[in-house]
């Protein structure tokens, strides 16, 4: 087992065109505020388990926003249980989280997750949010996301993420069960995961981003900057966490 620490950053900004923020994060127990404009940090951890997330809220007014939110605040209380066995844990959260998010009314948000018990890491998601490795210079995909399109197979890009989500919280599922997609790896040190909403992965390709990861002292903050030169309509967020 590798003794390591972990280097973690957060950016959000709501952009220009967008009223408010409906995205929101939670970074090893930090929740955002409801509604940030634009926040920013990093930090070093050093204690496992750790738990990253990133939320992008949907609905009218506020609703998104708050949905995002709860999704977010709840993560507080499951990360303790993170020394257990993970899948568990996070099916018994999506379970609660959905039934909270439902009394909004017509409200959902994505989630993508990263938990890391020493050397092995379990992304889990829920939606279109992404999550991303990289390492030795490549950035790869972990993710799939839930939507209409790729669920019937057509996977070209941004097209697919023009329509509907096939999964997320927030929905009214009747007697089946909601479930994340998961994806379990080893970590290797100088590996950096990058979660993210669509606000960046709309605006930015795999080249995009990995020459800002490649160069950038404030990853999370350069991505999130480069969603916004490229135009970006919508609320943007990334974590970045990266293994030394």
């Amino acid at each position: 087992m590798l003794k390591m620490s972990v280097r973690a950053e957060y950016c959000t900004d709501k952009g220009a065109v967008r009223p408010s923020n409906q995205d929101n994060l939670y970074f090893n127990g930090l929740v955002m505020n409801r509604d940030t404009a634009y926040d920013s940090g990093s930090r070093m951890f050093r204690r496992f388990p750790m738990l990253f997330a990133v939320c992008d809220g949907m609905g009218g007014e506020n609703h998104g926003g708050e949905a995002a939110y709860i999704a977010a605040e709840l993560l507080l209380q499951v990360q303790g249980a993170m020394t257990n066995d993970v899948e568990k844990v996070m099916n018994h959260y999506v379970v609660e989280a959905n039934q909270e998010i439902l009394k909004l009314g017509r409200a959902g948000t994505t989630l993508v997750s990263l938990i890391l018990k020493n050397d092995n890491a379990t992304v889990a998601h829920l939606g279109d949010s992404r999550a991303y490795l990289f390492r030795d210079g490549s950035l790869t995909l972990l993710t799939e996301d839930h939507t209409q399109k790729r669920a019937l197979g057509e996977t070209n890009g941004q097209e697919a993420r023009s329509h509907e989500l096939t999964r997320h919280l927030g929905m009214n599922m009747h007697d089946l069960v909601i479930q994340p997609t998961y994806f379990d790896l080893k970590v290797c040190r100088r590996d950096m995961f990058v979660l993210c909403s669509d606000g960046l992965t709309d605006m930015a390709d795999k080249e995009d981003m990995s020459g800002i990861l490649k160069e950038a002292k404030h990853p999370a903050r350069a991505l999130v900057e480069a969603a916004m030169r490229h135009g970006s309509t919508d609320n943007t967020t990334v974590i970045t966490v990266k293994i030394t």
